[in-house]
């Protein structure tokens, strides 16, 4: 059935995606049809749940405890098209178009998307199908786990990027759009160092007194230094932090200067403010509205080669540390074989004023400096 509504469409052109509302409707939908009502699990954790076993050939269906709403145990075996499985999606494809306004405040056109809900309900089926054959095969078991680990990190890093994001607009408007061209360029969620709660392959002890010198819990977070990642960058990223995390602690601000870029005035006083608050700061990666602690940790566990991006968008050189660059003969590929920013670039022409950084971040980011100097050049 999928592979015929993927025909549909215009060769060349990308099949329609599923809107998260219609998707969440859905999930909740087949959840509800195999008898499993959704539970959050706690803070940012996806809901485990014990799926039915097929019935045996014979065997009546289920039915709720209302003795009337059939309940479904798809043959997780078979394809998605097939017996059972059919009468499953085409049951939620059937609920979700008679209940999908009310029950789950869907537009009128999209409760009615025959194709998209059948989309959307075979993807989830193929989710909850990898989990059945992870409850019951070593093999796949070992593959979920290892996936829904790689997807908490992925998540990580794009919530770090989405949360640098917030600090672009007040950065632009302090330091003037003219001088900031490009920023938005920059900020991708590959680019972003990781936050791991493993050891890694670092010396446990070293690692553990680097997360007490950060007066950093049990449970902190590691952050992951990306090597590649050249000073000015790391500069932008960290003061992109700082903005972020004032704008979201003193919303509105802003709001009342009408103009765009601030007046010389403007700006100082502004700066002034930041820089008072700063002062309060330990890290930009420390605050008590943070459910994590997080903390720099040693070398060993520092990440050495860009990530694959999905969607090709290219490294620019002046993203590069040049020291590292020049430590192999693949650093020196990458490095070569980076593009130079676009003409209208003029972030990297900024100088960042290092006091709008907290204390232990400048610390860090000198560092940076004198092990990578040749940046300055």
């Amino acid at each position: 059935m999928l592979a015929k509504l993927e025909k549909r469409h215009v060769r060349g052109k990308k099949p329609a995606k599923v809107p998260l509302e219609l998707a969440r409707a859905v999930r909740d939908e087949m959840l509800a049809a195999i008898g499993i009502e959704r539970v959050i699990g706690g803070r940012r954790k996806k809901q485990r749940v014990t799926l039915p076993q097929p019935l045996a050939p014979g065997m009546p269906p289920r039915y709720a405890l209302d003795g009337s709403t059939r309940l479904y145990n798809p043959d997780w075996n078979s394809h998605v098209d097939g017996g059972v499985n059919l009468e499953y999606i085409m049951t939620v494809q059937h609920l979700i178009q008679e209940n999908g306004v009310v029950k789950y405040g869907l537009s009128q056109e999209l409760a009615n998307n025959h194709d998209l809900i059948i989309k959307a309900a075979h993807t989830y089926f193929r989710t909850l199908r990898r989990q059945y054959q992870a409850d019951h095969d070593e093999a796949a078991r070992a593959k979920r786990e290892a996936k829904l680990e790689m997807d908490k990190h992925n998540a990580r890093r794009h919530r770090k990027a989405s949360h640098l994001r917030t600090g672009i607009k007040p950065f632009r408007r302090v330091f003037g759009h003219a001088a900031t061209q490009g920023i938005e360029q920059l900020v991708h969620s590959p680019w972003q160092s990781s936050e791991d709660s493993s050891g890694g392959v670092a010396n446990p002890t070293e690692r553990d007194r680097m997360r007490r010198m950060a007066n950093a819990g049990f449970k902190a977070l590691e952050l992951r230094t990306l090597r590649w990642c050249g000073r000015k960058l790391s500069t932008l990223y960290l003061t992109l932090a700082v903005f972020a995390r004032f704008q979201a602690e003193r919303a509105g601000d802003l709001d009342e200067i009408a103009s765009e870029d601030l007046t010389e005035a403007e700006r100082a006083t502004y700066l002034a403010q930041v820089r008072q608050a700063v002062q309060e700061w330990q890290s930009v990666y420390t605050s008590k509205d943070l459910h994590y602690d997080r903390f720099r940790g040693p070398a060993a566990n520092h990440r050495d080669l860009p990530r694959e991006d999905k969607k090709r968008r290219p490294i620019y050189k002046e993203c590069i540390s040049r020291r590292w660059a020049k430590e192999s003969e693949a650093h020196s590929q990458i490095y070569d074989a980076a593009p130079h920013c676009p003409d209208n670039f003029t972030i990297f022409d900024l100088e960042l004023p290092l006091d709008l950084l907290p204390e232990r971040d400048r610390e860090w980011l000198q560092g940076v400096d004198t092990a990578d100097s040749e940046d300055n050049e």
